[in-house]
């Protein structure tokens, strides 16, 4: 039970360091374990963009392909995570500018993947920055 605990501490730390345009690398952790992200006012962050591959029992796969979002249409649970894929030729920057929660992964090159927490109920627009016709459509119940 230590060492689970002194590795959680040191991930946690690590996060604690962040600034809020920071990146860094977390332990491997086992899909049980979680994280406490806090924003720069100390409070919990509203959302988290985990960079990196996923499994497909770890998130929903959203395709990115063609310059087009597969699915297009989306519903998923409070706080279920959606891994985007690109399987494109062409980078791409998926973001979602809502009132109530928002992301940008930042620039997304072929063969990345992104994980992204959806942590409010409601329905969102995901989009591209580099592709404004690329367009998913997420309803979080």
């Amino acid at each position: 039970m230590k060492q689970k605990t002194i590795v959680f501490l040191i991930a946690a730390a690590s996060l604690l360091a962040l600034g809020s345009s920071s990146e860094t690398s977390l332990p491997k952790a086992n899909k049980n374990q979680r994280y406490l992200v806090l924003a720069d006012n100390g409070k919990p962050a509203e959302s988290v963009i985990f960079h990196g591959s996923a499994s497909s029992d770890e998130a929903t796969q959203v395709l990115q392909e063609n310059k087009q979002f597969s699915p297009t249409e989306l519903t998923i649970k409070v706080n279920q995570k959606i891994a985007f894929v690109n399987n494109d030729e062409v980078s791409h920057n998926v973001y979602c500018g809502g009132p109530n929660f928002s992301f940008n992964v930042g620039a997304q090159s072929p063969g990345e993947t992104d994980l992204v927490e959806f942590t409010k109920p409601g329905k969102f627009l995901v989009r591209c920055a580099v592709h404004l016709d690329m367009k998913l459509y997420v309803t979080v119940k």
